[in-house]
């Protein structure tokens, strides 16, 4: 199902998590042993979708380049609906390339990681940063990547907007006005402010 972001949530707007990965290789550690496979960010953060852009690589191997890797996992039910019976191993190679008795898991597809390239995926799919090294050892390399995680536009959750200054000398101007109108009386409160201005921040 499409959904119109700027239609449906324009007055409420999204939130992105913004990550920069950067990974550095040398003479004395060459190679990258990539990652495990994984879903973006934990279900408390609600990432839906990542888009990933890769502003920057150095000498890194030509034959074995960074790359993404996806999958998912197969829907038995559905693939059972969808054509004869996932249980039978008739049509599991042709439509999701796994044999009778391997995981239920389809491998999709691998994106190489060159410069100037956005990739985007939903977060549905587990990725991994297969492993790669340095094209020539003798120097240095390294891949940057900018990762801008949506957050599900459904489920608002808690950011910096919402985090009060944390400055000493915010203190007053934050529960100044609080306190007045909760009927607070000036000494409570002038006392409390200077409890607020021994507090170690």
């Amino acid at each position: 199902m499409f959904v119109d972001l700027r239609k449906n949530f324009w007055n409420i707007g999204c939130q992105f998590v913004l990550q920069i990965r950067e990974i550095n290789l040398s003479t004395d550690n060459p190679i990258y042993e990539g990652e495990d496979w994984h879903v973006q960010g934990q279900s408390n953060k609600r990432v839906c979708a990542t888009a990933a852009y890769i502003y920057s690589t150095s000498n890194l191997s030509l034959t074995e380049p960074p790359t993404l890797a996806f999958r998912r996992r197969v829907d038995t039910e559905q693939a059972s609906a969808a054509r004869g019976n996932v249980a039978k191993p008739l049509f599991l190679q042709e439509m999701y390339g796994v044999k009778h008795g391997d995981p239920i898991m389809q491998n999709l597809s691998n994106v190489i990681l060159r410069d100037s390239r956005i990739v985007m995926w939903p977060n549905v799919f587990q990725k991994r940063l297969k492993p790669f090294g340095l094209e020539n050892p003798s120097k240095p390399g390294h891949c940057r990547i900018l990762l801008l995680h949506l957050i599900d536009p459904n489920r608002r959750i808690l950011s910096t907007s919402m985090v009060p200054c944390q400055r000493r000398d915010c203190g007053p101007n934050l529960f100044a006005p609080v306190a007045q109108g909760c009927g607070c009386q000036k000494k409570i409160l002038a006392k409390s402010l200077r409890r607020l201005r021994t507090i170690p921040f």
